[in-house]
């Protein structure tokens, strides 16, 4: 295929050298190794080549239709001026008319006749024969000609970015290429003038794509005209990311989604700096078949790393995506409602005025797979609960509950009054208020989330909440469920803690905790839904009455009774504190709690959180090195079984207080291995039952007292389908009656939680029965 350009020197004036040469200074990026001042002999050889890779380079049709424009513009030039394609003025409107139908901005009708003007001023520009570049009157040329057709090209083909700065396009245009199977990063330079690259591409694009073509504008108006819809993408529904209010907002953070080839892949867009493209932009690209996350870096603040990453649907799976922000104002104008990926609703990442608070609390439920994790939450103001206190949201068919923050009256006005429907499921879009009219204003009504009715949690400043919410029962799908409500006053315990409400085909009780204001708003955790199973969050009091208020109640847990642990301030701790049974696959397995200082909460309470089909306790760091590594590593799964790590402690208390349940490796049931401060109680004591092969085999055990066999080593445990005698240990005659009591089933079997008394009356009086 051989393409000439005929007649190009009319464009530039009568001497076509100088034309030809012109054209190579322009062209000069594009033909890498050219001597620009040897370029006359081969000039014409070169241009043809070049033509012809970027003809081919495009779509049959694109190229038919590109080159049409491109070749008329040269070839019917006359003199210094170009022709008009219309014969009169009187029809010339239709010009206009027709890029206006074809959705041509006037940004863009006027950046053609920039483009217009500035080839038909070229002939008036001089310049010698022989070239060196960016010298003299060559560097005239280049700042007077080249530079202003380079801004118009860039103008026009940032379509989506209102901005006139040579940077933006180097930094914001590298989309994503499909090449065979992979996606590679396409680089695009504002430097190369490249009047075919910049110019006629752009308006073959807006003739085929006019009616799919996304629109910007600069106003308030963008919200309204643009922002609101969802867009199918394959067989979903998506919900486009839209900042408003400010121009360089949108400029700078709006990033539709592209599809190259039969895949969808998110552009990347950077802004202002070119820091930041190579830091943080980085999202998921497509690797052969597998999606793979690239590295994401910051230099600027910690605001974008610990705020701004919402999920985005890579495959078939959910991942968060980062997203960066630089002022306080994307949260009014970006809060994401709840949006449907696939078949799944998945909550959007919320954020705040401060980095702190969102790094330490805002990381709410994401998918992994087709399971959700929990990701740890920590706080450190008391505002916490104000800002967080999540309502349940059902996502697909499990319930998990959603961050909410307020900070802002705006907020409420600019984001959280409709409800939207998704698919066919109805979600309520995050509220938030600053004042003490949320409850008249938002929180009556129940919401239906898929075919179930679920209860927005509700804060109010005033006591009047219970007499207001709390006497009424409500219909939760066949059920019948109380709201919870939350107060400021001492009464919360008496008005709202004696019901117990009904959760599926179960009755729960609710904890509630009391006393101090600031702690009922900061933690609040109720009952959430992980799967098929409910599970307690770990909630944290000052006070030691949070046992006589929250401990006595038993919970169901699938189809078994299960005490929620509490934890209290005082020496009492186990007592109070004796772990809860929470599910991990098919089995109940112990959960540690931990209290006494304010630290330990934010950097250690881990819930539970669902891995594939089990669910596993997340590992969480504390300020004292010494506290991770003596209490905080709790059950994790090693293949298909569990295994208890070493739990250490500070003080020699916990370990009589704190005695290790029972874990299932396999088949078979072991006692969890414990280590305390005196080197002695493990080397006497803790030397459990092991499995070698496929046969049990009794470690050895010594004691300090005599006593110690005869009052902890009787019990008879189930471990596969033998029974095996667990070492047990006590310090303290309280622990059996407040841990002793309770059988718990593991499996489908029933396991004695180890329990610990001083007296030896523990075996007459427990030791004597035999437990399946």
């Amino acid at each position: 295929m051989s393409i000439v350009l005929k007649k190009v020197g009319a464009i530039f004036g009568d001497n076509e050298e100088d034309a030809i040469c012109k054209i190579i200074v322009i062209l000069q990026d594009e033909l890498p190794g050219l001597n620009i001042e040897l370029c006359q002999r081969l000039v014409n050889s070169v241009l043809e080549t070049f033509i012809v890779e970027k003809v081919l380079a495009l779509p049959q049709y694109a190229i038919e239709q590109a080159y049409s424009y491109f070749y008329e513009l040269i070839s019917k030039a006359q003199g210094s001026k170009m022709q008009l394609q219309l014969p009169n003025t009187k029809i010339d409107s239709l010009s206009e008319e027709s890029s206006d139908f074809l959705g041509y901005s006037s940004s863009d009708e006027a950046n053609i006749f920039k483009m217009a003007a500035t080839l038909m001023l070229t002939p008036t520009k001089t310049m010698k024969k022989e070239f060196t570049p960016l010298t003299g009157e060559s560097a005239d040329l280049y700042n007077n000609l080249i530079k202003p057709m380079v801004k118009t090209g860039n103008d026009f083909v940032s379509q989506a970015k209102e901005v006139e700065t040579s940077d933006l396009y180097k930094n914001i245009m590298k989309p994503m290429v499909k090449v065979g199977n992979d996606l590679v990063s396409q680089a695009k330079e504002v430097e190369t003038s490249d009047l075919y690259k910049n110019i006629m591409k752009p308006m073959v694009k807006v003739g085929n794509d006019f009616v799919s073509q996304a629109k910007e504008v600069e106003t308030y108006d963008l919200y309204k005209n643009i922002m609101k819809p969802m867009v199918k993408v394959g067989n979903d529904l998506v919900s486009q990311a839209k900042e408003v209010e400010t121009s360089d907002l949108y400029k700078n953070i709006m990033k539709p989604m592209v599809k190259v080839g039969n895949d969808l892949v998110s552009q990347a867009k950077e802004v202002e700096t070119s820091d930041l493209y190579k830091n943080i932009m980085k999202p998921m690209v497509k690797v052969g078949n597998d999606f793979v996350s690239q590295a994401k870096e910051v230099e600027t603040s910690d605001l974008y790393k610990n705020i701004m990453k919402p999920m985005v649907k890579v495959g078939n799976d959910l991942v968060s995506q980062a997203k960066e922000v630089e002022t306080s104002d994307l949260y009014k104008n970006i809060m994401k409602p709840m949006v449907k990926v696939g078949n799944d609703l998945v909550s959007q990442a919320k954020e705040v005025e401060t980095s702190d608070l969102y790094k330490n609390i805002m990381k709410p439920m994401v998918k992994v797979g087709n399971d959700f994790v929990s990701q740890a939450k920590e706080v450190e103001t008391s505002d916490l609960y104000k800002n967080i206190m999540k309502p349940m949201v059902k996502v697909g068919n499990v319930l998990v509950s959603q961050a909410k923050e307020v900070e802002t009256s705006g907020l409420y006005k600019n984001i959280m009054k409709p409800m939207v429907k998704i698919g066919n499921d109805f979600v309520s879009q995050a509220k938030e208020v600053e004042t003490s009219d949320l409850y008249k204003n938002i929180m009556k009504p129940m919401v239906k989330v898929g075919n179930d009715f679920v209860s927005q949690a509700k804060e109010v400043d005033t006591s009047d909440l219970y007499n207001n919410i709390m006497k009424p029962m409500v219909k939760v799908g066949n059920d019948f469920v109380s709201q919870a409500k939350e107060v400021e006053t001492s009464d919360l315990y008496k008005n709202i803690m004696k019901p117990m409400v009904k959760v599926g085909n179960d009755f729960v009780s609710q904890a509630k905790e009391v006393e101090t204001s600031d702690l009922y708003k900061n933690i609040m955790k109720p009952m959430v839904k992980v799967g098929n199973d409910f599970v307690s969050q770990a909630k944290e009091v000052d006070t030691s009455d949070l046992y006589n208020n929250i401990m006595k109640p038993m919970v169901k847990v699938g189809n078994d009774f299960v005490s929620q642990a509490k934890e209290v301030e005082t020496s009492d701790l186990y007592k109070n504190i004796m772990k809860p049974m929470v599910k991990v696959g098919n089995d109940f397995v112990s959960q540690a709690k931990e209290v006494e200082t304010s630290d330990l909460y934010k950097n250690i309470m881990k819930p539970m959180v669902k891995v594939g089909n089990d669910f596993v306790s997340q590992a969480k760091e504390v300020d004292t090195s010494d506290l991770y590594n003596n209490i905080m590593k709790p059950m994790v799964k090693v293949g298909n079984d569990f295994v208890s790590q070493a739990k250490e402690v500070e003080t020699s208390d916990l370990y009589k207080n704190i005695m290790k349940p029972m874990v299932k490796v396999g088949n078979d049931f072991v006692s969890q291995a414990k280590e305390v401060e005196t080197s002695d109680l493990y080397k006497n004591i803790m030397k459990p039952m092991v499995k070698v092969g496929n046969d049990f085999v009794s470690q050895a055990k010594e004691v300090e007292t005599s006593d110690l066999y005869k009052n902890i080593m009787k019990p008879m445990v189930k471990v596969g389908n033998d029974f095996v005698s667990q070492a047990k240990e006590v310090d303290s005659g309280d622990l059996y009656n407040n841990i002793m009591k309770p059988m718990v089933k593991v499996g489908n079997d029933f396991v004695s939680q180890a329990k610990e008394v001083i007296s030896g009356d523990l075996y007459s009086n427990i030791m004597k029965p035999m437990v399946k």
